[in-house]
Parts: structure tokens; C-alpha cells; sequence
């Protein structure tokens, strides 16, 4: 894994915490919070095109079709869960914000498993 990938899953996981902690103490979430999911989005952003340009044309077949099926998940998970649970500040939405991160680690790990092994 690189280094984006492995800073990423960090980043996400120890997010998914933070706000699986406010999801427990039924705390709102702030505008850190929205802050560092932004910024996981754009890093994700960054990995997926970075990735898409190192592996598009070394892949084919399945395992191309299964490599691009991680990457579309990995760009559009975190808005739309942000979309569903963005107006729920209870700790429900919370909860839903941290599970999102936590698919969000797991299909990055999955983008990295599938695709181009790093020279």
C-alpha cells in the first residue's frame, strides 16, 4: 500500500471513532468534524485518480471491471452518506457518518488489494 492509501485509512479510522463517540454520547457533531471529512474527501479524491491513472491500463477484463467498482464506491461514499445523515445532527447521523468512514477504510484497502501491485 502507499503511503496516501495507508495515511487515508488511518485518517478515516480514527475519524470513524471520533464521531462513533459522539454518536454514543448523543453529542452534535461541529464544523471540525464536517472540517476533517472534507478533507478525507479529497484525499480519497486524490487517491482514486491517482490510482485510476496508474492501473487503467495495466488491468483488464474482471479485474478491471471489479478495480473501477471500488474506486466509483470510494468517491461516492462519504457524500452520500453526508447527504442522508448531513441534516440529522442527532446520534443517528453520527452513527451513520461513522459507519461511512469505516466502509470508506475498508474499500481503500480494497482498492490497494485489487489493483496494480506497487513497484
Amino acid at each position: 500500500m502507499n503511503a496516501l492509501a495507508v495515511t487515508l485509512v488511518m485518517y478515516g479510522l480514527v475519524l470513524a471513532a471520533v464521531i462513533g463517540w459522539l454518536a454514543l454520547t448523543g453529542r452534535p457533531r461541529g464544523p471540525r468534524v464536517v472540517a476533517a471529512l472534507a478533507l478525507v474527501q479529497v484525499a480519497a479524491l486524490a487517491l482514486v485518480v491517482v490510482d485510476a491513472v496508474r492501473t487503467i491500463g495495466d488491468l483488464d477484463g474482471s479485474d478491471l471491471v471489479v478495480h473501477l467498482a471500488y474506486l466509483v464506491t470510494a468517491m461516492v461514499v462519504l457524500p452520500v452518506s453526508f447527504a442522508v445523515a448531513g441534516e440529522d445532527r442527532t446520534r443517528w447521523g453520527n452513527a451513520a457518518l461513522s459507519v461511512a468512514c469505516l466502509l470508506l477504510a475498508v474499500v481503500i484497502v480494497r482498492v490497494q488489494l485489487t489493483g496494480v501491485a506497487d513497484a
